[in-house]
């Protein structure tokens, strides 16, 4: 009796474990793809965290108001993932018409950079990367100089799989669920 009930609990933790690593068990998934959104995903339970820690209630790359910005895409998804939590993804791009407003919003970006500026291989723009909080949980832009256009993305908690903007706008040695190694 006892090796039953042994077998039986270590039988129950690999089958939680081969569902932990091997799938994306999303309960819910809502999408904001309209840019008069953008306010309220800040109150959203997995960015609310992140976005207390800024002075402004907003993750430091992102601009705080959007309602004067030319939004050409943009992508809000958050899901509910059990056992694993919540997985949250945003993109938006942003056409800067006016040189000196962009040249200040680049200012402004290079200015919290963390990790230096890079150059992206996939896409050849200008990546700023955040400090990142936690491992799974990314902030970054892209800027594209030609175009006059910043790429503000964060993802947290996804797998690549998962992620709905085109992938060659993921930093180059992005892994599952945002994993950057050193």
């Amino acid at each position: 009796m006892r090796k039953r009930i042994i077998t039986l609990i270590i039988a129950t933790i690999l089958l939680l474990l081969l569902i932990k690593f091997c799938s994306y068990p999303a309960v819910s998934k809502d999408y904001y793809n309209d840019p008069d959104d953008y306010e309220d995903i800040w109150e959203l339970e997995g960015v609310l965290e992140l976005s207390k820690l800024a002075d402004n209630g907003y993750l430091a790359m992102f601009p705080t108001d959007v309602s004067r910005l030319e939004i050409k895409d943009y992508l809000c998804r958050h899901d509910q993932c059990l056992p694993l939590g919540e997985g949250f993804q945003l993109f938006i791009k942003v056409k800067y018409e006016d040189r000196k407003e962009f040249l200040e919003e680049k200012e402004r970006l290079a200015a919290l950079d963390a990790y230096g500026k890079k150059t992206s291989t996939k896409t050849k723009l200008t990546l700023y990367m955040a400090q990142d909080g936690f491992r799974s949980c990314y902030e970054y832009t892209l800027i594209d100089e030609k175009e006059q256009t910043v790429i503000y993305i964060y993802l947290t908690g996804l797998p690549k799989k998962q992620i709905e903007f085109d992938h060659k706008y993921l930093p180059d040695n992005y892994k599952d669920y945002g994993y950057f190694p050193d």
